[in-house]
């Protein structure tokens, strides 16, 4: 009888586990539903905001044109502006600070013309932000990022071919220091530059009516353009730096080619005359002499490479060296004679016709 009694206490123990664990798990799968719901949820809020947030834009700017105040900001950016002249306008955020503006290109007796509208969605107005003349042409507008700044900033080429940067404080660099400090935000496959106002909606000056639905397709985030061209902005910042890495080395080896050109040229000039060419100054073969004597007295500079320093036989060729001696003149390459006698190596440069010197205590002059 207690047996019984004890079996069926143990049946209804696991009876009561096993109902446990059911709830468990039902109460698990209610959680995971409704964690589910909730982000899905929340996503689903973002993209109507999102969409919401265009749409308001694209109102707001219609509103504008149908009113006749696109027109008036028109106007009074651009007093040359005439009836029928035509405006390539996107919606973009041109100056990084995460809100759309209504961007615009055109060309009339103002030359091309870049100019930049407010959209205040809030209140549905729209004003006059900035106007950027000289621009060279409709295609010149870019995403670039700044190496320096190692920031994204939208740019575009001017008709004199410097460049002008949109940040918090807009500024015009030489084209030499935009190819240097700058990378353009493209498809590298893509042979042509990307041309943003492609995708433009068209306005006439003087309408009271736009496509809402081109205006719709002509906004986009800048985020974007980092899609379009298929790379993250740590793919960016790499490329940008490879490509300064390669401007460098081509710098430095044009310079180590024209240096070559010169000892070339001035190795020819040896054969026929008795003077060479060192530092812009004109020299004569022969022999060089040191007053005081410091340490070699004499030393001869002869045809083809060959020398003589104090009775040991030396040998000469054309390099450059720094012959700096304080903060103000260390980090300049001039051009010398390396001098190689045995283990010793002395670097000899012309500061005058006819006189060798060391940069520091050692001179030689010429005498015969």
């Amino acid at each position: 009888m207690r047996k019984e009694k004890s079996e069926k206490k143990k049946s209804l123990l696991w009876l009561w586990i096993l109902l446990g664990c059911l709830g468990l798990i039902v109460v698990g799968v209610i959680v995971f539903l409704l964690l589910t719901l909730f982000v899905f949820t929340k996503k689903e809020a973002k993209v109507i905001k999102k969409v919401s947030e265009d749409t308001k834009f694209v109102n707001t700017v219609v509103k504008n044109v149908r009113d006749g105040n696109l027109n008036k900001v028109l106007k009074g950016a651009s007093i040359s502006i005439k009836k029928g002249d035509q405006v390539k306008f996107v919606g973009m955020d041109i100056d990084n600070d995460k809100k759309k503006d209504l961007v615009g290109y055109y060309t009339n007796a103002d030359g091309n013309v870049i100019i930049t509208i407010d959209v205040n969605t809030k209140k549905e107005k729209v004003r006059f932000k900035e106007l950027f003349a000289n621009v060279k042409d409709e295609s010149s507008l870019q995403y670039a990022y700044s190496i320096e700044d190692d920031k994204d900033y939208w740019i575009y080429e001017s008709i004199q071919g410097d460049y002008f940067v949109k940040g918090e404080v807009n500024k015009v660099i030489s084209k030499e220091e935009f190819t240097k400090n700058y990378y353009v935000i493209k498809d590298e496959e893509d042979i042509e530059l990307e041309n943003i106002f492609d995708d433009a909606v068209l306005f006439s000056y003087g309408d009271k009516t736009i496509s809402k639905e081109e205006l719709k397709d002509s906004l986009f985030n800048n985020s974007e353009v980092l899609d379009d061209a298929d790379m993250t902005q740590e793919q960016v910042v790499e490329k940008a730096k490879t490509h300064q890495a390669e401007l460098i080395k081509e710098e430095e080896d044009a310079k180590k080619a024209q240096e070559a050109a010169k000892a070339e040229e001035s190795k020819k000039a040896q054969t026929t005359t008795n003077t060479f060419v060192l530092n812009g100054k004109t020299m004569h073969f022969g022999k060089y002499s040191a007053d005081p004597v410091i340490y070699y007295e004499n030393i001869q500079i002869d045809r083809g490479g060959s020398a003589n320093a104090d009775g040991v036989s030396c040998s000469w060729s054309y390099g450059t060296h720094d012959f700096g001696q304080d903060s103000s003149s260390v980090g300049t390459s001039t051009q010398c004679i390396i001098l190689k006698c045995g283990s010793d190596t002395n670097y000899l440069t012309a500061y005058k016709n006819d006189e060798l010197g060391d940069g520091g205590i050692n001179n030689y002059s010429y005498v015969g």
